[in-house]
């Protein structure tokens, strides 16, 4: 998140002093499949966590086999020493942990580890076009299941499923149209009336009071409240905290 609100706010400066801006996107294919578990496990013990935490990481890495079977016949097992296992919930941790010494190199040069759709210009219609597009697919598989499940697992798939898609990135659509910020709130709505059981005609204000959500504008000020938290405060990269200044400390017009 904070790599790519540096990264807006570069491309608005450049733009703005009528800079061209040359940006080169990788992505890496089969990327946990590159992840070696020696160079990871040497990664990890540079961080700050328990003995029981990286015995478990490494007991999880150590002695893996591969095997595969095809048209009923069965390989023997390979014994394999990289790769993170996909749809484990250690493989992406593990895969950004392997990927953690990346760092910034300078203003000019700059590797970024973060996916958002930006148009030309800069009006983040792409994103918000997306991100409602995705969600709005996702609510209708879960409305398969509604009542197959609680109410509560049901709130629970779609905070988890839903509400984290419009959270993720949401800090840099800060100053959209109105109009895009509506498209937001409408998967907001939608998902209130569906765990609620609610027609579309029906008013929902009272129903996202008592799930206590924050509407769509209130949810991108509060994520760039808790950025510039966490910037005051030296827990935010530094390439970001260098961009931001008190208007206390800095010279007044009348000087």
């Amino acid at each position: 998140m904070a790599t790519l609100i540096y990264l807006l706010r570069y491309l608005t400066h450049s733009l703005k002093n009528h800079k061209s801006v040359h940006l080169i996107a990788l992505d890496f294919s089969k990327a946990f499949d590159t992840v070696r578990h020696y160079t990871l496990a040497t990664k990890i013990a540079n961080f700050p966590i328990s003995d029981n935490v990286y015995n478990w990481i490494i007991n999880f890495l150590t002695d893996r086999q591969h095997q595969t079977k095809a048209n009923g016949c069965t390989s023997t097992c390979q014994h394999i020493n990289a790769s993170i296992v996909q749809g484990s919930g250690l493989g992406p941790v593990a895969y950004l942990l392997n990927a953690s010494d990346l760092r910034p190199i300078d203003q000019d040069n700059i590797i970024f580890r973060y996916a958002a759709y930006i148009d030309a210009d800069l009006s983040m219609k792409s994103q918000v076009q997306q991100t409602v597009t995705s969600c709005f697919a996702v609510l209708r598989q879960l409305r398969s299941i509604r009542r197959s499940v609680p109410q509560s697992v049901y709130q629970t798939l779609i905070i988890s499923l839903v509400l984290t898609r419009l959270d993720n990135g949401n800090a840099t659509l800060a100053g959209i149209s109105a109009a895009l910020l509506n498209r937001l709130q409408l998967v907001l709505n939608a998902a209130a009336r569906s765990i609620a059981g609610l027609r579309r005609s029906d008013h929902i204000t009272v129903t996202q009071a008592s799930l206590h959500w924050l509407r769509a504008p209130e949810q991108i000020t509060f994520k760039l409240a808790v950025i510039i938290y966490c910037t005051l405060h030296g827990t935010a990269p530094r390439y970001l905290s260098d961009q931001l200044h008190r208007v206390a400390d800095m010279p007044s017009r009348s000087q």
